[in-house]
């Protein structure tokens, strides 16, 4: 085993909007602070383009056989539903206040 096989490994997954710009800070830091095997992989519109798809099955792969991107998804997944939970009760909310309701996906339909 060399010292390359014991170096950490990192999957970045720069994504679309921000992401390209904070993923290249990102590994400017870590390639200053220490040794890493750093993999990157497109996902969202660039991996749309390249493949057809936001996230192929290289980058499924990757996150099946690393429980950190997991847990990341996982929390991602989780901080996504809990927003979309608070917005839901905001709009609720705002809509009982002026006496009506949310409108169910069918009801824009008989407009």
């Amino acid at each position: 085993m060399t010292a390359a096989d014991l170096r950490p490994r990192i999957v970045l997954l720069p994504g679309d909007g921000i992401g390209p710009e904070i993923v290249a800070a990102a590994r400017r830091v870590l390639e200053a602070v220490g040794e890493f095997e750093i993999t990157e992989q497109v996902v969202g519109g660039a991996s749309i383009d390249l493949h057809g798809t936001a996230l192929a099955d290289e980058v499924r792969r990757l996150e099946e056989d690393n429980d950190a991107l997991r847990a990341q998804r996982d929390e991602l997944h989780e901080a996504v539903q809990t927003l979309a939970s608070q917005m839901t009760r905001t709009a609720d909310e705002i809509l009982h206040r002026f006496g009506t309701r949310r409108r169910a996906p069918g009801d824009l339909a008989s407009r």
